[in-house]
C-alpha cells in the first residue's frame, strides 16, 4: 500500500476500534461487567494493534502520521488508566508495552518514543496526582508521595533506558533511589493487593530499572548454566540518573519496603503486625531477588543473579529469614497443631530457590546456605526439609567432583571459624548452644562426606573420592581434637621442614593438619580463655562417634573391595594410628591436654606408660608385615598379622579414650572419679594386651592359650564403663565395640 493509504488505514482501525467499544452508543442502562467488558476491549484492541508492528517506522517514508496514531492511542490508554482504580494496572502495562515497541527499535522509532513521553506521558500521567490534580512543577516531593504504584511504574520503566536523557520534570531525576524510596514505600507496599504467585506490574518495573541483560561473553556469570540465552539479567553497576549502585537501592528497598512497611519490623513506628498479604508479597520478593526464574510482563522469562555477598548481608539477612520462612513453616505447634496460611508458599519458594541455585553453581551455594545457617544453625531440623543439604550438593545422589570438593571445603571452613567465634563468649549460654550447633553440623558434615557415592573404586575419579574422604574427615577430626581435648594457648607455631631434590630445588614440606587446626585455634581464642566445657564436652561426645564411623566406612572401602580381612584391619589401624599421631603432634608443639584434678594429682610411676605400649604394639605389626613379604601366602603369617593387628586396633582406642574434656570449674562435685578408674583401668588392660601379643607372636608352644585371656578382657572391656561411656565420650561406646570385634 502506498504511504497515504498506510496512514489512513491507521486512522481508520483506531476509529473503528473506539467506536466498537464505547458503550455510549448503546441506549440503555447496562450492568457493570458490561462496562468493564468494554473498557477491557479498547485496551485489548489497541494492545493488538501495538503488537501487530503497524505503528512502526519503516524506511525513510515520512512518520508524521504514525506520530499522531500513536499520540492518539497512547492518550486512549491514558485515559483508560484514570477511568477506574481497577484498570490502572492494565492501562499501566499497556502504554509500557507501546513504549517498548518503539525503545527496542530504530534510532526513529525511539524518538517517537520520546516525543508520546514528552507529549503524552508526563503531562497526562505523571503530572497529576491519584485524585487527578495537577501537579507544581516545584513540588517533587509531594509529587511523589502522591504516586500510585502503577504511576510509579511507568516512569520507572521509561528511565529504565538510559539512552533517554534531559527528559523534563518529573524525570529529570531519579523516581527510584534511596532518597525516594521513603516517599513512594508506602505505594509499593500497596501492591500486596494482587494475589501471588503473580506480582504487581511495578515489581517488572522495578527489575528492569535495577537489572541489565547479561553481556554475553563479557564476565564470569556467562558461564553459569542451567539457565536460557538472554534470560539473566546482572544487577547495573549505576542506577541510571543517580550515582548509587543498584544493590544499594535493593538494600534500601529491603529495609524500607520489606521490613519496615510489609513486616512490620520497626516497632517504634508501628505496632501493626505483618498480614498475610504483605507477608507473602515479601515472600515473592525475595524470590525474585534469590535467582528463581520468573516471567516478567515486560522481560519475559527472567533471573536475576546476585552475587553471594549481596545474597547473605543484604537479601537473607537473620530477621529476614527469621521472619519469611521459620515464623511461617514452624509456626502451630503451639495452636492444635494448625498450620500458618502461608506455609506452602514458603515451603515452595525454599525448594525452588534451592534447585535453582544449584542448577547455576558457583559460590551462591554456600552463601544462601550461611544465610540459612546465620539465622538458626538447625535451619534445616527446624523446617523439615533438607534445604542446606540439597545447596551443598549433599543430598545430590552423585558421584562428587573436585567443585563439591571446593564447596565443602569452603563450608568446613565457615564452620570452624563461626564455631570459634561463637565459643569466645564463655560466659554467653546462648552462644554456648549455638557453638553446640555448629558442632553437630562439623560432624554431620563428615557422615555427609563419608556417604559420597562410589561407583567403581578402580577409576581416577572414584580414587579422589576415597581421597578426599580421608583428608576432610581427617581435617574434622583434627579440629575435634583440638578444641575438645587441648588447651592451644600456648601451642608453638609449627615451623615447615625443607627438602632438596635433583632439578626441583627445595620443596616446603606442609605441617601435619592437626597443628593447622590447633593454630587456627590459638589465634581465635583469647589468650587465658577456653573453649566451655559443656562445649568441649560435645565435641568430645562427636570425636569418638565421628572416629568409629569413620573406622567402619574406611575398612569397606580397602582397595579389594573390603573382600580380605587383614586390608580392612589394616586401614582401620591406620585412621587410629594417625589419631594417635595427631595426639603426640599437639603435646610435642606445647598444647597442653585437658585434665582432671585426679589425674593431675596422680603420680605417673603408679601406672604404665600407655604411648610407649602403644608404639610397642605397632612395632610389632610392622615386623609381622616385613616378614610376610618374604612368604605372603603362609598362613601363619597371616594368622599373627590379623592378631597383632586388632591387639593394636584394642590398644590404641584405649589410649584415645585417655582423652578427657577436663573438668567443669562450676561444678563443686567430683564428675571425675569414674575417669579416675577408666584411667586406671585403661592401663592395666593396656598392659595385658602387650603381654598377650607377646605371648602370640613368640611362636612358643604353651599349656594355655593366650587368645582365651584376651577374649576375657574384650568381655570385661564391654561390661566396664567404657562400654557405656559418660559425659563428653557419649559415642565412646561404639568405637569400642568395634575394637574389640577385631
Amino acid at each position: 500500500i502506498g504511504e497515504g493509504e498506510r496512514s489512513s488505514d491507521l486512522m481508520y482501525v483506531r476509529d473503528r476500534l473506539l467506536a466498537a467499544t464505547d458503550s455510549t452508543t448503546i441506549p440503555g442502562k447496562k450492568k457493570g461487567s458490561e462496562e468493564r467488558d468494554y473498557q477491557f476491549g479498547r485496551l485489548f484492541g489497541i494492545l493488538g494493534v501495538v503488537r501487530s508492528h503497524i505503528l512502526l517506522p519503516y524506511g525513510d517514508e515520512d512518520s508524521s502520521d504514525i506520530r499522531e496514531v500513536a499520540s492518539a492511542m497512547i492518550s486512549d490508554l491514558v485515559e483508560l488508566f484514570w477511568l477506574k482504580r481497577w484498570m490502572r494496572e492494565p492501562a499501566a502495562h499497556g502504554i509500557t508495552t507501546m513504549l517498548k515497541l518503539y525503545f527496542d527499535h530504530s534510532e526513529e522509532s525511539r524518538k517517537i518514543g520520546r516525543e508520546l513521553v514528552e507529549g503524552v506521558i508526563i503531562p497526562k500521567l505523571l503530572l497529576v496526582t491519584q485524585e487527578q490534580t495537577e501537579v507544581e512543577m516545584s513540588d517533587r516531593q509531594s509529587c511523589l508521595g502522591n504516586y500510585c504504584a502503577e504511576q510509579i511504574g511507568v516512569a520507572a520503566y521509561i528511565q529504565s533506558h538510559p539512552q533517554l536523557q534531559d527528559l523534563p520534570f518529573p524525570l529529570d531525576q531519579a523516581i527510584v533511589s534511596s532518597l525516594t524510596l521513603p516517599l513512594i514505600g508506602q505505594a509499593l507496599s500497596e501492591t500486596s493487593v494482587v494475589v501471588q504467585p503473580r506480582t504487581h506490574f511495578v515489581w517488572d518495573t522495578f527489575w528492569c530499572l535495577l537489572t541489565e541483560p547479561q553481556d554475553d561473553g563479557s564476565t564470569p556469570a556467562n558461564s553459569r548454566k542451567g539457565l536460557k540465552s538472554g534470560s539473566t539479567r546482572n544487577l547495573r553497576e549505576k542506577v541510571p540518573l543517580t550515582d548509587e549502585s543498584a544493590l544499594d537501592v535493593i538494600g534500601a528497598t529491603i529495609n524500607i519496603v520489606v521490613k519496615e512497611k510489609l513486616l512490620r519490623m520497626d516497632k517504634d513506628t508501628t505496632t501493626a503486625k505483618a498480614t498475610h498479604e504483605r507477608r507473602s508479597l515479601a515472600l515473592c520478593i525475595v524470590k525474585a531477588l534469590s535467582g528463581v526464574p520468573f516471567v516478567s510482563s515486560l522481560s519475559g522469562p527472567t533471573q536475576i543473579y546476585m552475587d553471594g555477598d549481596a545474597i547473605e548481608h543484604v537479601l537473607l539477612t537473620p530477621e529476614i529469614v527469621q521472619t519469611l520462612f521459620l515464623n511461617v513453616i514452624c509456626a502451630g505447634h503451639q495452636k492444635q497443631h494448625a498450620s500458618h496460611l502461608l506455609k506452602p508458599l514458603a515451603l515452595g519458594i525454599l525448594g525452588e530457590l534451592a534447585e535453582a541455585t544449584v542448577a547455576t553453581g558457583g559460590s551462591r551455594q554456600l552463601s544462601f546456605a550461611k544465610a540459612f545457617l546465620n539465622s538458626s544453625v538447625r535451619f534445616d531440623s527446624r523446617t523439615k526439609t533438607s534445604t542446606v543439604s540439597n545447596l551443598l550438593g549433599f543430598s545430590s545422589g552423585r558421584v562428587p567432583t573436585e567443585v563439591d570438593f571446593s564447596l565443602w571445603n569452603e563450608y568446613l571452613t565457615y564452620l570452624e571459624t563461626t564455631f570459634l567465634q561463637l565459643c569466645n563468649k564463655p560466659n554467653d549460654q546462648d552462644s554456648s548452644t549455638e557453638a553446640n550447633g555448629y558442632a553437630e553440623l562439623l560432624y554431620s558434615a563428615a557422615k555427609n562426606v563419608l556417604r559420597a557415592g562410589i561407583d567403581d573404586q578402580t577409576t581416577d575419579v572414584d580414587k579422589k573420592v576415597i581421597e578426599y574422604k580421608e583428608r576432610s574427615v581427617k581435617r574434622i577430626l583434627s579440629f575435634f581434637m583440638s578444641t575438645a581435648f587441648f588447651d592451644c594457648s600456648k601451642l608453638k607455631h609449627p615451623t615447615t621442614a625443607t627438602t632438596k631434590k635433583k632439578k626441583k630445588g627445595k620443596q616446603t614440606m606442609s605441617a601435619h593438619p592437626v597443628l593447622k587446626s590447633a593454630v587456627k585455634v590459638k589465634e581465635n581464642i583469647k589468650f587465658g580463655d577456653n573453649i566451655p566445657y559443656p562445649v568441649r564436652a560435645v565435641v568430645a561426645s562427636r570425636f569418638f562417634s565421628l572416629a568409629a564411623d569413620f573406622a567402619i566406612v574406611i575398612s569397606r572401602e580397602s582397595k579389594d573391595g573390603g573382600k580380605s580381612k587383614i586390608e580392612k584391619d589394616s586401614n582401620t589401624l591406620r585412621v587410629l594410628a594417625d589419631l594417635c599421631d595427631s595426639w603426640h603432634q599437639l603435646e610435642s608443639n606445647g598444647a597442653n591436654l585437658f585434665q582432671a584434678e585426679e589425674d593431675k594429682a596422680r603420680d605417673k610411676k603408679d601406672v604404665c606408660d600407655p604411648e610407649r605400649i602403644v608404639n610397642e604394639l605397632r612395632e610389632r605389626v610392622t615386623d609381622v608385615e616385613r616378614a610376610m613379604k618374604t612368604n605372603p601366602d603362609d598362613s601363619l603369617k597371616q594368622s599373627q598379622k590379623r592378631c597383632a593387628t586388632g591387639i593394636a586396633i584394642l590398644a590404641m582406642t584405649l589410649h584415645l579414650h585417655r582423652l578427657s574434656c577436663g573438668t567443669d570449674d562450676t561444678i563443686e562435685e567430683d564428675p571425675d572419679a569414674d575417669e579416675e578408674d577408666d584411667e586406671e583401668e585403661i592401663s592395666n588392660t593396656l598392659d595385658g594386651l602387650k603381654e598377650v601379643a607377646e605371648d602370640f607372636l613368640s611362636g612358643k608352644e604353651s599349656d594355655s592359650n593366650p587368645l582365651l585371656g584376651l577374649a576375657e578382657m574384650c568381655a570385661n572391656i564391654l561390661s566396664s564403663p567404657l562400654g557405656s561411656g559418660n559425659m563428653g565420650r557419649a559415642a565412646s561406646p561404639k568405637l569400642v565395640r568395634e575394637a574389640v570385634k577385631y
